[in-house]
Parts: C-alpha cells; sequence; structure tokens
C-alpha cells in the first residue's frame, strides 16, 4: 500500500514526518490489528515535535476517509488503520492538552467509548472534561486573593471571574480555580478534588458567573440549583453536598447550564431519552434529595453531545 493512496495533503504530512516519528507509526501500523491500543516498548523517542507531526498526521487521515466519505475498499481500510495506529500513539504519549481534545473529540465522533477509556492518565482513572485555557478565549482565570489572605476570610471572595465545578458520584461538588492549570504539569497532572473512598468525579464544568448547576442520579433523581452555592474551595478537597443520595443510587452526570437550551440528556433502563434543563425543572438549593425524573425504571447512563469545535481565536494563525 503506498502513502499517495491516501491523498495528497496525507502523502504531504507523511513526507515531512521525521524518520524516528515515521518509524514510530509504521511499528504500531504493522502492529495493529484489531482495534486494541497497541503498547509502546518504552523507552522510545518522542517529543513535543512528534506530538505536533502526528496530531497532523491523524487531521488528515481523518479528513480523508470521513470528509472524503470513501467506499469499502483496500485503500480505505488501510487509511483508517493507519489512523488508529496514529490515535494509538498519541493515546499512550502526548501530553499536550489540545493532542487530549483532539482525541476525545474523535472518540466522541465515532461513539468509541474504549477509546474515551483508553484516554486514561494513569490506571483507574479516566478523562472527564477537556477545558482549553488559551487566554484569548478562556476569560479571567487569576485567583481574586490579595498578596496576604487574611486570616477568617470567606474562599468565596477568592475565586476568579472563571473557574470550574467538579461532581462527584457520591452526590458530593466543589468548585475550584484552573489558574495554576495553565502552566504544563507532569504527566500524573495536578490534582484538584479528593473524593472520598469509593467515590469518582463524573464532571467538570467551567463556570463563568449564573450557571445552574443539573446533575442526574441513577435511580431516576434529579436536582437544579445555582452553581455559586457550591463551595469554593482553595485546595483539592471532598467539597459539600449537592444532592443527598440512598444507599445504593450514585451520580452518573452533571452540566453547568447557562440557559434553558442546555440540556443534560440521560438514557433510561428502557432505552429511552430523557432531557433535564431549567426550561423543564425548577431551580432549587443543593443539599436536598432533589426530584424524581422517573416513575419506573432508572436511568443507566448520561449521553454526551459530540463536543463542538471551538470558532477561530483573533490572532490565531
Amino acid at each position: 500500500m503506498m502513502i499517495e493512496e491516501f491523498g495528497p495533503r496525507v502523502a504531504s504530512v507523511w513526507n515531512h514526518l521525521r524518520t524516528t516519528t515515521r518509524s514510530l507509526v509504521e511499528r504500531a501500523w504493522k502492529s495493529s490489528g484489531g482495534g486494541s491500543v497497541m503498547q509502546i516498548p518504552q523507552p522510545t523517542p518522542y517529543d513535543p515535535r512528534a506530538d505536533h507531526e502526528l496530531s497532523q498526521l491523524l487531521a488528515a487521515l481523518d479528513e480523508h476517509t470521513i470528509e472524503a466519505g470513501l467506499p469499502p475498499g483496500d485503500a480505505s481500510r488501510e487509511a483508517r488503520r493507519l489512523a488508529d495506529a496514529c490515535a494509538n500513539v498519541l493515546t499512550q504519549q502526548t501530553q499536550s492538552a489540545e493532542v487530549f481534545a483532539q482525541l476525545i473529540r474523535r472518540a466522541h465522533q465515532r461513539n468509541d467509548y474504549a477509546r474515551i477509556d483508553a484516554l486514561a492518565v494513569k490506571d483507574g482513572e479516566k478523562v472527564v472534561a477537556a477545558i482549553s485555557l488559551d487566554p484569548r478565549g478562556v476569560g479571567d482565570i487569576r485567583s481574586q486573593a490579595p498578596p496576604k489572605k487574611k486570616p477568617g476570610s470567606d474562599p468565596d471572595e477568592l475565586a476568579p471571574p472563571v473557574h470550574a465545578v467538579a461532581v462527584s458520584s457520591d452526590g458530593y461538588a466543589l468548585r475550584f480555580s484552573l489558574e495554576s492549570f495553565a502552566e504544563p504539569s507532569t504527566r500524573s497532572g495536578r490534582r484538584y478534588a479528593r473524593p472520598a473512598e469509593g467515590g469518582e468525579i463524573v464532571n467538570v464544568s467551567r463556570l463563568t458567573g449564573g450557571e445552574v448547576l443539573i446533575a442526574a442520579t441513577a435511580e431516576g433523581r434529579g436536582i437544579l440549583c445555582m452553581a455559586d452555592e457550591v463551595n469554593y474551595l482553595s485546595g483539592p478537597g471532598k467539597g459539600v453536598i449537592l444532592i443527598k443520595l440512598r444507599d445504593e443510587d450514585r451520580v452518573l452526570g452533571a452540566i453547568a447550564s447557562s440557559g434553558d437550551r442546555d440540556l443534560l440528556t440521560v438514557e433510561t433502563t428502557r432505552g429511552a431519552e430523557q432531557t433535564i434543563s431549567t426550561a423543564k425543572y425548577e431551580v432549587t438549593g443543593r443539599g436536598g434529595k432533589g426530584r424524581e425524573l422517573l416513575q419506573r425504571g432508572q436511568f443507566t447512563r448520561v449521553l454526551w453531545p459530540t463536543p463542538e469545535a471551538p470558532p477561530p481565536l483573533s490572532g490565531s494563525s
């Protein structure tokens, strides 16, 4: 199979790959088969430039196989297999938030939830959200704290105009600053929450002010409350009770809604879809048992929409 058969853009990107990057993706391509993530031997030559090269190659391959609408055949199968091999390498090696976002969007477009799971940063952890911190688009994430914090001051006074809220499966929530995440970290990342044993973060959303937090549980209950009712923490913590749960219940997901058109969509045990929004339900205070949203059956999962590509930023090339 010749690379030229995948189109001029793919061929151009391929021909500009460095030898080490080309060898890396060729090994992954030859080893790929059943769609599983190939384990790359360590140490493997890899650097930020390889990130950029493989990200461009993956974008070119996806454009060739999806947007061009190739008919089934050897060329289309091989192009898809090469794209998956490229995604495998990036999944295991990248430390770029932009590349992670590219991989998550790609997996969502294909409803490939196994691929999303493979984006775990380490065993037992999964990517639950991706937020761009480009200063041209994110807004002001700088802390409002004075140089020296006064004893006994309210942590909410420290909240930047733009920050984030996290919701855990055991019904807790917290708000936290995004400021420290603007700087590159190690592969293990930076901690922003400390859920209780058995709990896990199910959603992280950006806040700019005035949002309503909407959460749904497996037993068909939900809650809508103002996001600013959730405590702002200056460091990683458990947070405060968002919704009181029964022993066997758990929060499936949550969103920060900025208007009636923002929907939290859930699937029921009968296979139906149900939407939760401020247009349908009243906003109450946090910390209660929520409201019954489903009389028969349960909610099985949150149906997340495909992430939309952000508009071009001013000053971008």
